[in-house]
């Protein structure tokens, strides 16, 4: 094998890994958010077997929806209900710390600053793990990792932020959000009830009630009876654990989705790209093959067999590319990863999650990617007659200029108005549709802007020989 053809080979080889590390990558990377997520919250409400909240929504300014506060005398109602164990008071409202340094602890842009409610009953979010729960209007606790980036012992004085003004509170104890420090790196500034209720929201409101049953009848029963005691004028739906669950984890998906459908939209626009390279490089291997084709001919093989030939070999370099291209994609995925940890937008670790479906889907599409762009080679090589491939002929001319690039416009216009769809939320299918688009305008209009791309890359080295 010549140097030329090893360098060939290389070049396909490394269009296949980049477009499909990126396709894995994004995919692993979306797998264990979605697992992350699915067990975090799985184990912070495993002992909520029902959710009382407003049933009055508003949508914020972000597009997401906002239930209204919740009264907290329903509390009483409540824990009158048969079957039900313990309930306490929830709230996620603004609060944010101010370091020792008199700065804002988290960024601007970064993950959300909370306040909240931490509690002994069981069926509250937040275990102490260090010191103790709040007590009154003077004491607050911290997640784990905010007291720890703000270098906060107990026993310091920590001022806190809140739409009510800003306050001095005594840290008394450091509290884990289930078995993780933050979720998501958002910041925490924990409270007894009525004292989150007076600073964070107004007094006698939260934002939710949480309720642990003991075990004598299902959730879905619970939910039912809670339901049924709570007066119609209060205006409070109860859901079940589960159902809190999914819509919490469904949530946090949704904010991270754009990201991921970003990330993927670019790891097909890289296949996109490796398309047209593959299909030059094919292009470039059968005209230097003409005379070895030749030879095949006058010996007996038939058209079939050349074009399997060249088919073949890119199969076999697209099964190849593409498993190294899943396997650099692992890698991948951990520094996206570290990327979004870096920005403050921690990733709760449990290991990276790589299901069959994404090893199988990878080495799928960059293998078709590869094989479709060799197509049109391999059939232009398998059609030359050996006397005609005995020449030292070019096989790619491009015949019709006009009609090529007015019908690439097309595709590429369509592939592209697919990709915005589907990151404004159209779904995998708008993405899929866009990526397929790209691919045939980017493969229909290789032919037709390689040579005048290439006279002009190769302008200033012709200047410099003069």
């Amino acid at each position: 094998m010549t140097l030329a053809r090893k360098g060939r080979l290389l070049l396909t080889s490394l269009a296949i890994i980049l477009g499909t590390s990126f396709l894995s990558g994004t995919t692993i990377f979306s797998d264990t958010i979605n697992n992350t997520f699915d067990q975090l919250f799985t184990d912070v409400f495993r002992d909520v077997n029902a959710y009382v909240r407003s049933s009055n929504s508003v949508e914020s300014e972000f597009g997401e929806s906002r239930h209204s506060p919740t009264q907290i005398e329903a509390l009483e109602t409540i824990l009158k209900v048969p079957g039900v164990s313990a309930a306490v008071g929830d709230m996620q409202s603004y609060a944010r710390v101010i370091g020792k340094d008199g700065k804002p602890l988290g960024k601007d842009q970064g993950p959300p600053t909370f306040g909240g409610i931490a509690s002994e009953s069981s069926a509250g979010l937040w275990k102490v793990e260090d010191g103790r729960l709040a007590v009154g209007p003077k004491e607050m606790m911290l997640d784990r990792e905010t007291a720890q980036n703000g270098k906060f012992v107990l026993g310091d004085t920590v001022r806190v932020n809140a739409l009510s003004g800003t306050r001095e509170f005594s840290l008394v104890g450091i509290a884990n959000y289930g078995d993780v420090a933050s979720p998501g790196g958002a910041t925490f500034a924990l409270f007894d009830q009525p004292t989150a209720s007076e600073f964070l929201l107004k007094p006698g409101f939260v934002d939710a009630i949480l309720v642990q049953g003991d075990g004598s009848v299902s959730d879905e029963e619970l939910a039912k009876s809670i339901q049924a005691a709570l007066p119609a004028e209060a205006k409070l739906e109860t859901l079940t654990g589960a159902q809190i669950t999914a819509e919490t984890t469904s949530q946090i998906k949704t904010v991270l989705g754009f990201f991921t459908t970003f990330l993927k939209t670019f790891s097909f626009i890289a296949l996109g790209v490796g398309c047209f390279v593959i299909y030059n490089v094919f292009s470039i291997t059968a005209a230097q093959r003409q005379r070895e084709s030749a030879l095949l001919r006058a010996i007996g093989a038939n058209r079939r067999q050349v074009t399997i030939a060249l088919l073949f070999e890119a199969l076999i370099i697209g099964v190849l590319g593409s498993v190294l291209g899943f396997i650099t994609g692992i890698g991948l995925s951990q520094a996206l990863s570290a990327l979004l940890n870096a920005v403050g937008l921690e990733i709760p670790s449990r290991g990276l999650t790589i299901e069959p479906k994404a090893i199988i889907f990878t080495v799928i599409v960059g293998t078709v990617i590869t094989v479709l762009s060799a197509v049109l080679p391999a059939l232009r090589a398998g059609r030359v007659s050996p006397l005609a491939a005995m020449r030292d002929t070019a096989l790619d001319t491009v015949n019709d200029f006009r009609r090529r690039i007015i019908f690439s416009a097309v595709l590429l216009a369509g592939g592209a108005v697919g990709l915005v769809s589907a990151m404004r939320g159209a779904g995998a299918r708008s993405l899929g549709f866009g990526a397929l688009g790209l691919f045939a305008g980017v493969l229909f209009i290789g032919p037709a802007i390689s040579r005048k791309i290439a006279m002009i890359i190769g302008a200033p080295v012709a200047k410099l020989r003069g």
